[in-house]
């Protein structure tokens, strides 16, 4: 028995059935509806001139066990699209992040769950 992963595994459960959204993940013509956490991370990367500054991406915390698109088990690829619609209006996300950083991380050593880095690209 891990308590430690037992304990960890509770709260990500516990993070998606009471703070989650209902977000439609889609590649091409394809897609699927997931719930995700939604969060955000910042990146400290260098400008054209080399100078530091911050990038801001919104993440889309979901299981991976999810993210099934025509019967095919994806993961998380750069410009995969992620909408969610508040209050009637539809919020489009292009999955990337900053250069040379990954569009997604595991959120644990049992790499079920995925950290999903997106950027703003639409409102309607």
């Amino acid at each position: 028995m891990n308590m430690l992963r037992d304990g960890a595994e509770w709260l990500a459960e516990q993070m998606i059935e009471h703070a989650s959204s209902s977000v439609v993940y889609s590649r091409g013509a394809g897609s699927v509806t997931i719930d995700a956490v939604i969060g955000r991370s910042v990146f400290a990367v260098l400008d054209q001139t080399g100078n530091p500054i911050s990038k801001e991406t919104t993440d889309f915390i979901v299981k991976i066990a999810d993210l099934v698109i025509s019967d095919s088990q994806i993961i998380p690829d750069r410009n995969d699209k992620i909408s969610e619609t508040r209050n009637g209006v539809t919020i489009e996300y292009t999955v990337c992040a900053p250069s040379g950083e990954p569009v997604y991380r595991y959120t644990s050593s049992e790499r079920d769950m995925v950290r999903i880095h997106a950027i703003l690209t639409s409102k309607t």
